[in-house]
Formats: structure tokens, C-alpha cells, sequence
């Protein structure tokens, strides 16, 4: 890219509207000559001042002067505008003087008089077009720079199908040409404050054009009409607002008319980042439409798109709605915004906190850690303990996403454990929705006997169903089991352990810290052994509180279905039996480890392994399991070997099955159960006794994907749930995308397909990658997913590897798009090496082929090269666009313009904002 100074123009603009008469204004901006001197330096720091600028480009402005080449020199003196080529028409009674007095030397010879000291006060500068500057001073309130730039042209070559007109001429392919493009920008002085007034990021396509190299010979003409236009309109603009006239040019006895064509009020306005917002050079946030105008420049450090008319900018702490006129609305403090969904702004605090705003500054949802955009009327949070939950627009939490453990469903309710700093606790139903209002609890036990002891701010005790506190416990509480036959445990740190009823009332007293609960009227004492297991050899108590010593040698467990475990130590090896109500022993004791009867069967295990048994002791099941959980809902757990934990029935029969890469945990309560990923992975699953899947907690957040649908991950895979969090589909696809046009595109090993919001297939044809449909059209790949390794190698200066190291195989997609319609059939043959959606009938592509290359510097490392220019098609896959742009927009084109990086063009390619180098 080659930067040049196209013109610097002296300009005097004068409002039409602004006093009684034209001269009265003249008098008005008249200094003494002694002043004339400053408003010369303030000339010569025009240049570094509009570097400032928004937009200003990245290099300081180059102004022409003698030693520069003739062509060069030829160039920039051609589009010198003089006053005698215009007039202004007039308006009634009085004149509107505008006058543009140039050559690129003026400030140049003015510049090098300042450096000699040869000004004084009240001396003239030596040569015709500096002392002429001088001269005018008196009048002279506004400077004007102009500068520009050229780029190269850019040829691509592309399929000849592809090119307008059809496949004409010879071979396969053709070059697609892009010109080199003629750009202008200005920036726009006031010398009495010594401020920038007006920037103009681009002059009008309409007026200026995008010039091939060949055209541009008409570039200084048509860069001197557009510049005196623009300029007199902007001017007129800061001057209070007056209209301006219009403007007429006079070139070679003909009258171009330059009147501003009329342009819609309702014009998108897109929010843009400019360069040089101040005099320290930093980034700020404007507003242009889609013709590249300028229409608040703020500068505002931060800002929101417009969204129904309203959008949020900030600067200092402080923010403000604006309409599209830049009228606040109301104001906040804030430190940072986010776009508005559905009418809702994000504002974020100084706490850090973050709220969802109104259309009247008014924060209604929230405090939150993060907060994420509403989608048909549900979002993301997370609060301020690190709970993660889908809010709908009330702030109810109607669904919890992310748990990292779920106990078994009991009274209707499961306990769930999110991992957090302090750790957070909540109960859920079985449609995974959040209990008691969303509620969470520092501490909680699973539900019994219609109970649950909870831990809640500073409060504790146990809460019923409806989640209402019923029994209150003081402070001095240290912990707590649950309710067993009308009683339940509390602990009081390590000196005692009561056992009060329903109404909090204290039965009976017990010296010492015990851990049993009550079973079948009795409940062993059992104390923390040095190991942390619990130590049950001292004694059993009854309801009434009435102990009685160990009725048989060694220590009992909890009684289940009139047995109790009984542990013994034979030949300093620990061996488990069963023991009935008469504490006579019913099974010996020859189990190297045993659990509680369920169902009829207790888990044993010998050193063969697990397996079950029946109260007669006989096998029903035999050993052959490294673990095993009880039978709970007519299903246990277990595991053979490293194959993975699954379900059996109670004849030993390994149903229902489990989805591939997940495990159990233990059997059904309420017809539910969790099971957690095998090996590397997070979320958990819930099924149903057929094995259905029926929820998934994530791994992370759920995508809002619309048609009233979610995202859900679990383990590494991926499946559609409804807004209650219902799977729709299996969480078994490897990757899954949102909702565009009522079709969704998943991946599974095979490839990648469409599937309805019902979860079934539409299409019936799976692709290589896929974005999706808009405008009922979807760009689709064939080939294959090419996977390569990559090590990063340490060189010395000779280039000698020293040491290496592995780093994660990356994989490209050695492909070609198409674009297809819903029923699947092909619009266009597989032209292009890349492809995106349409966006009002434009979709950006990219031709060739991508390469696999090495790095020299590193023998293990290799990159994709794949082409780097992009264009844009028609519905019909012929080029609109030549390929001339470096990277593309997702939402190209969704206002009209499309975007790349911080510049936007119009849908003929032409740049209407934006620098060229930034």
C-alpha cells in the first residue's frame, strides 16, 4: 500500500443563516495581525493532529514537497482546487463566500519559515502562495486536509463458471480482477479553538467511485468535486446547523451539479472502532451508516449496536442512552456494556457484577458474575458463589446446567453438589428442574422421612417438600443426619450427640460424638476410627435412648431388612457376616467386605471379586465384578475389570444398556439414575429404566440454539434438549450447532447432517462441515478431514535442533463447498474452497486449494496455507464481488455493508469507511 498527501486546502466556511449578513460574519472572524503569527503555528499543527484523528492512517501525513519525484509531485499538484472552478449559489440577499486557496507547498514553505524564525510579528512570508495564506488569515477559520491512498489490484484465479456472464472463452479457469482502489479521507480544523471539527472517514462513493489504476487520471477531478462538497456540508454542519446551498463546479464551460442527493433517515448506524481518539492516539467508538457517514462521533470508549432505535455508550465510569441523534435517554454507571437481546442491555458494574438493563436504565435482573445474551427468553448466569443457571426474564432459574454430583432421587428430590470455591448445594426434580425456587444451601442432606437438613446463610435446620424451614436449630449445631423412624442425629462439636424429633425437641443425649442412624428400632454406636471409617463396637440404643452393651463380639452395622452386618477380626484378617434381630448370626462371617440388604440381595465380595447374595447366603449372582454397587430400583451397578461400569438386573442380566463412554454409579431411585463419563470428561447424564437419556447436566453452559431449544454437553458429546432441559435428542453427537431456518447441523463419526428441532434427520445426506441454511441456502463440504502432527522444535543460531516437544494433532479440511437447498439438492457444483452463508444474497468464498507447508526455522512444525482472498457470490454462484478482500464477516452484509476487520463495504465492493491500512 502506497500513502500520499492528495491536497492540503485552506478553507473558509461561512454559515448562511448565522447573522444578519454575510460580512457581518466575516467581521466577526477578523484578528489583528498580530495574532497571525499563532494561527500559522496552529496551521502547521494541523497536520499532527488529524494523525489523531479517528481513522487517521497509521502513518503521520507526508506533504509534497520539492525533493519528491516529478510524477509523484505531478500527481499530488493535479488535484489542486482552486476558488475561480466553483460558485456557490446564493442565497436570498446575501452572498455565502467559500473560498479553497491550495498548493501542496503552502504549508510546507509556511512550516519551513516558522523553523528559520524568519516570521515576525507583522511581517509577510516571501513566495505568492504562502503570503496569500497569510494574507487571509483574518478571514481564515478552518484548515483542511486532505490524504488518501492507492492499493494494488489484486488478481485471484477462479473457475470461469463462476464469473458473470457464464463459462466463456478457453479452459477451466480465468483471472478475477479487483482494481486497485482510490480512496480520499479529510480531516478538518478549526484554527481559532485549534480542535478537530469534522472527519470525514470517506468521501462518498457516489461522489468519488472506487477508481481501477487505469481510471485514475479522473480520480483528481472527481476527488475536488466530492472534497468542496463534502467539506461545505460538514462545515455548515458544526456552524450551528444551518442548510447548506447547493453547489454547482464549472469545468470547461459545463455546470456539474453537486447538490447532496437525498439521503433516508432510517438508515442502519453500525457501531465502528476509529484510531486517535485523543491526543494520546487511543481507540474509541463511533457510530457511521452504511454509507460511511459519519453520524455520532462521539467518541464514546464504549458502545453498544443499536438495537430498536436505542444503543448504551459509555466513557469515565459513566454511561448513557442514546436515540439515534445521540439525545441521552437516561443515564448509569458502568465499566463495560454488551449488545441488547431482547430488549435488555448487559451492564457491568465496578464491583465487577453484572445486570441486565432496560430501555430505561433501570437494572432488572441481577447481580451476577457473568451474564449471558437472552434467547427466546432464557439466558445464562452465573452467580456470584459460582452457581451456573438458566434464568428466564422473571430471574426464576428454570433449569440447572452444571452440577458435578447428584445423590438419588428421594421424596421427589435429588440432592446436587456444585463445585465451587465454598461449594454450593440445591435439590432438583426429575425433569432436572431447580427445587424450591432455585434456592441454594451451603450444606444439605438428602430428604427422609419428608425432611432435609439444610445449611442456608446463617440459618439451619430441616425444610419439608414445599422448601419451607420447619424445624430451626440453633447456631452451636455442627452438623446433622437425617430423620430415621421419627428421630434424627445432632452433632454439638465432639462432646455430645442428640437425637431430637420432629419438632426439634431433644429425646434423648448420648456422651460422645456418634455417627448411626436409626433402623429398624435400633441403631448402633458407632465413633470415627483414627482412619476416618466409622467404629461401630460400642453398644446399641433404642428409640427410647436405653443402651445396652455389645451383644455380640466385634461391631454391627445399620439394620436393613432384619439384618445387620456384623464385622469380626479372625487371624488378624477382617471378615463380615450377617446378624438378625436376635443378634444370632444368620450368614457367617467370611466376606472380605459387605453392603446393606436392598431388594433382597446384599453385595459381597470374595477374592474373586463381587457379587450378590440372598439372605440365605446362597449366590444369586456370582462373584465376578471388581465393584458393585446395592440394588436400588430394581437395578444395580457394577463393573467388570476396565470395561466400564454398567446396570444389571436382579437375575444378572446387563440391562438396559448404557450410551458408549459413560458409567453408572449406582441403581434407580424414582425411576431415575446419573451416570458420569468414562476416563477425561465432565456433566453428568440422567436416564430413565429403558435407558433413555432424559437430562444432561453440562460440562459447560447451554447454547441458546432457538426453535425453543438448548445445547446441551456432556462428557465430549453433544445433544438438543427442549427449554425445560428435556433431551430430544441422545448427547451423542460430536458437535452440534444452533437452529437457522428451522434445521440444525449436527456431527457424528460419519459426518456432518441437518436435523429437525424434533431431532430427526432432514435431509438424509451427510457433508465433510457444514455453517448451516440462511436465505434457504447452505454452503456444504466434500473431501476429507486431513489430521497432522506437530512438533514444536528449539533451534540454535545455526539452526541444529536442541530439543522438541509434542503438541495436540490439528486436522484442516482438504475440501470443496457447494451450496445446497432444504431438499438437499446442489444450486451450484463444489467451486469453492471455502464458503459462508448468505447474507441478503451474498455469500463470501475463497478459491484454491490448501497446502500443508513446513517452517523451515522448525523441522516438526507445519501450518495450513490456504488462499487468502475472499469474494462474495449471488444465490446463482456467480462472483458479484471479485476476491479482493484479506478475511470476511459472519454477518457479512446484515446492514447492507459487510466488514473486514475495521473497514465496511458496500455490496459492489466499494470501501465506504475505514482505513485501508488498519
Amino acid at each position: 500500500m502506497q500513502r500520499f498527501i492528495l491536497s492540503s486546502l485552506l478553507v473558509t466556511a461561512l454559515c448562511a443563516g448565522c447573522g444578519p449578513s454575510a460580512e457581518s460574519v466575516i467581521d466577526r472572524h477578523r484578528v489583528p495581525s498580530r495574532e497571525k503569527l499563532d494561527r500559522l503555528r496552529a496551521l502547521v499543527e494541523a497536520k499532527d493532529s488529524c494523525n489523531q484523528l479517528p481513522v487517521a492512517p497509521a502513518t503521520p501525513l507526508v506533504f509534497a514537497d520539492e525533493d519528491e519525484a516529478p510524477e509523484k509531485r505531478a500527481r499530488v499538484n493535479a488535484i489542486a482546487v482552486h476558488a475561480e472552478d466553483y460558485e456557490a449559489d446564493r442565497a436570498p440577499g446575501r452572498e455565502v463566500p467559500f473560498r479553497i486557496m491550495t498548493t501542496p507547498r503552502v504549508i510546507s514553505d509556511v512550516e519551513k519559515l516558522l523553523d528559520a524564525g524568519s516570521l515576525a510579528d507583522g511581517k509577510k512570508p516571501s513566495g505568492r502562495e504562502a503570503r496569500t495564506v497569510f494574507e487571509s488569515l483574518d478571514r481564515l477559520r478552518y484548515v483542511a486536509l486532505i490524504f488518501g491512498s492507492t492499493a494494488e489490484p489484486v488478481s485471484v484465479e477462479v473457475p470461469r463458471a463462476v464469473l458473470p456472464g457464464g463459462a466463456t472463452g478457453e479452459g477451466a479457469t480465468a483471472k478475477a480482477n479487483a482494481p486497485g482502489s482510490f480512496r480520499a479521507y479529510v480531516c478538518v480544523m478549526d484554527l481559532e479553538t485549534r480542535q478537530a471539527v469534522a472527519y470525514l472517514p470517506r468521501l462518498k462513493a457516489a461522489s468519488l467511485g472506487v477508481l481501477s489504476a487505469a481510471d485514475e487520471a479522473r480520480g483528481p477531478e472527481l476527488l475536488a468535486r466530492a472534497a468542496r462538497f463534502e467539506l461545505f456540508l460538514r462545515l455548515q454542519e458544526k456552524l450551528k446547523g444551518t442548510t447548506a446551498p447547493c453547489l454547482r463546479a464549472r469545468r470547461g464551460g459545463s455546470t456539474i451539479d453537486l447538490c447532496k442527493p437525498g439521503e433516508p433517515a432510517d438508515l442502519p448506524l453500525l457501531r465502528v472502532t476509529s484510531h486517535g481518539c485523543d491526543m494520546s492516539g487511543n481507540e474509541c467508538m463511533q457510530y457511521v451508516d452504511t454509507t460511511g457517514r459519519l453520524v455520532l462521533a462521539g467518541p464514546y470508549t464504549l458502545a453498544t449496536e443499536f438495537s430498536e432505535g436505542l444503543a448504551l455508550t459509555g466513557r469515565q465510569g459513566r454511561c448513557a442512552l442514546i436515540d439515534r441523534t445521540g439525545k441521552e435517554r437516561c443515564q448509569l454507571e458502568c465499566t463495560d456494556v454488551r449488545d441488547a437481546t431482547e430488549g435488555l442491555f448487559r451492564v457491568q458494574a465496578a464491583d465487577e457484577s453484572w445486570r441486565y438493563v432496560d430501555t430505561q436504565c433501570k437494572a432488572v435482573l441481577g447481580p451476577f458474575r457473568d451474564a449471558e445474551p437472552f434467547r427466546g427468553g432464557l439466558a445464562n448466569v452465573r452467580f456470584a458463589e459460582g452457581r451456573h443457571r438458566v434464568i428466564n426474564k422473571q430471574g426464576t432459574p428454570v433449569l440447572v446446567t452444571r452440577v458435578n454430583r447428584i445423590w438419588p432421587f428421594r421424596h421427589g428430590f435429588a440432592r446436587a453438589w456444585e463445585h465451587t470455591a465454598e461449594g454450593v448445594f440445591s435439590f432438583i426434580t426429575p425433569d432436572g428442574v431447580p427445587a424450591f425456587g432455585g434456592r441454594h444451601f451451603r450444606a444439605a442432606e438428602d430428604f427422609s422421612e419428608g425432611l432435609a437438613y439444610v445449611e442456608e446463610g446463617e440459618r439451619k435446620g430441616y425444610i419439608d417438600t414445599t422448601g419451607q424451614l420447619v424445624v430451626a436449630l440453633d447456631a452451636a449445631v455442627s452438623g446433622a443426619g437425617p430423620f430415621r423412624q421419627g428421630l434424627a442425629r445432632l452433632h454439638r462439636g465432639t462432646a455430645e450427640t442428640q437425637y431430637v424429633d420432629k419438632t426439634g425437641k431433644v429425646v434423648f443425649t448420648l456422651e460422645g460424638n456418634h455417627t448411626g442412624d436409626f433402623s429398624e428400632g435400633l441403631v448402633p454406636l458407632c465413633r470415627p476410627a483414627e482412619d476416618g471409617t466409622p467404629d461401630c463396637r460400642h453398644g446399641v440404643v433404642d428409640l427410647t435412648g436405653q443402651r445396652m452393651g455389645m451383644p455380640v463380639e466385634g461391631a454391627l452395622g445399620r439394620f436393613s431388612e432384619g439384618l445387620a452386618t456384623h464385622t469380626v477380626v479372625r487371624d488378624e484378617q477382617r471378615r463380615i457376616g450377617y446378624v438378625d434381630r436376635a443378634f444370632a448370626t444368620v450368614i457367617e462371617p467370611a466376606f472380605k467386605d459387605a453392603r446393606e440388604f436392598t431388594e433382597g440381595l446384599a453385595a459381597v465380595q470374595t477374592h474373586e471379586g463381587w457379587g450378590f447374595i440372598d439372605k440365605k447366603g446362597e449366590w444369586v449372582i456370582p462373584a465376578r465384578y471388581s465393584s458393585a454397587s446395592s440394588f436400588l430400583g430394581g437395578f444395580a451397578c457394577v463393573m467388570e475389570d476396565s470395561s466400564g461400569a454398567f446396570l444389571i438386573d436382579a437375575k444378572g442380566q446387563r440391562r438396559p444398556a448404557l450410551p458408549k463412554g459413560w458409567a453408572c454409579g449406582e441403581g434407580f431411585s424414582e425411576g431415575r439414575t446419573v451416570l458420569h463419563p468414562v476416563g477425561l470428561g465432565y456433566g453428568l447424564l440422567m436416564i430413565d429404566t429403558t435407558g433413555k437419556q432424559v437430562m444432561a447436566f453440562s460440562a459447560d453452559p447451554p447454547v441458546m440454539a432457538g426453535e425453543r431449544r438448548l445445547i446441551m454437553k456432556a462428557g465430549n458429546e453433544y445433544g438438543l434438549a427442549d427449554e425445560k432441559g428435556k433431551l430430544v435428542t441422545p448427547v451423542a453427537y460430536d458437535k452440534a450447532e444452533p437452529f437457522h431456518e428451522g434445521a440444525a447441523v449436527v456431527m457424528d463419526g460419519r459426518g456432518a447432517f441437518f436435523i429437525s428441532p424434533e431431532g430427526k434427520p432432514l435431509t438424509g445426506k451427510r457433508y465433510v462441515t457444514t455453517p448451516g441454511y440462511s436465505e434457504g441456502l447452505a454452503p456444504v463440504a466434500r473431501g476429507k478431514w486431513v489430521e497432522y502432527a506437530q512438533r514444536l522444535s528449539i533451534v540454535d543460531s545455526q539452526g541444529r535442533e536442541q530439543s522438541s516437544r509434542a503438541m495436540p494433532t490439528q486436522r484442516f479440511c482438504d475440501c470443496k463447498y457447494a451450496f445446497i437447498d432444504k431438499q438437499g439438492k446442489e444450486t451450484t457444483p463444489y467451486h469453492f474452497t471455502f464458503a459462508e452463508p448468505f447474507m441478503q444474497g451474498l455469500a463470501a468464498v475463497s478459491f484454491g486449494s490448501c497446502t500443508l507447508d513446513r517452517v523451515p526455522e522448525h523441522p516438526g512444525f507445519q501450518w495450513v496455507n490456504c488462499p487468502k482472498r475472499y469474494g462474495y457470490v449471488g444465490t446463482d454462484g456467480r462472483l458479484v464481488i471479485a476476491p479482493a478482500f484479506e478475511s470476511f464477516a459472519p454477518d457479512a452484509f446484515k446492514d447492507g455493508v459487510a466488514r473486514e476487520g475495521h473497514r465496511l463495504f458496500d455490496r459492489e465492493g466499494n470501501q465506504v469507511w475505514g482505513d485501508p491500512d488498519w
